[in-house]
């Protein structure tokens, strides 16, 4: 995970695809995160508030294209699939998992393209690029280690 090659590590934890030309749209994408994932899987192990699986905080972000008016936001995708999944939290364990954007114990990347969808589960804190000699606060305007500086060019 020290390598500066990649940004980010990603681990696909499930995907999806739905028959024929049909687009994937909130509720497809709803039931499939309520009913396809196993979110006790990925939610297991040890979170800073304490081991159950309602302790754990997490995050989830997306990238949609091509899909159904309905995900045309990217938020709401997200929000979409967290919905599913507190649900199912809530339901089967009676605790509601916290949503930490900031530094989750559990941090999630959703992608849906048509009639397909993978949820990844990130590996790792924060993005690489964020992590090295520069310490804690670096500048927003910052370039990612993988990319070239104007100078480089």
């Amino acid at each position: 995970l020290w390598g500066r090659s990649a940004s980010r590590v990603l681990e696909m934890v499930a995907g999806h695809r739905l028959p024929g030309s049909q687009l994937f749209g909130s509720d497809a994408l709803y039931h499939w995160a309520r009913h396809g994932v196993d979110w006790d899987g990925l939610l297991q192990g040890r979170g800073r508030r304490g081991n159950h699986v309602g302790e754990r905080t997490l995050a989830i972000k997306a990238v949609t294209s091509g899909t159904d008016k309905s995900l045309d936001n990217s938020h709401f995708a997200a929000l979409t699939v967290k919905d599913a999944m507190v649900d199912m939290v809530r339901e089967k364990h009676g605790v509601r998992p916290s949503v930490d954007t900031a530094a989750p114990d559990v941090g999630f990347h959703l992608h849906v393209h048509k009639n397909a969808a993978w949820l990844y589960r990130t590996l790792g804190r924060a993005s690489m690029h964020k992590r090295g000699y520069r310490g804690e606060k670096m500048h927003p305007a910052c370039l990612l280690y993988t990319s070239p500086s104007p100078r480089d060019s």
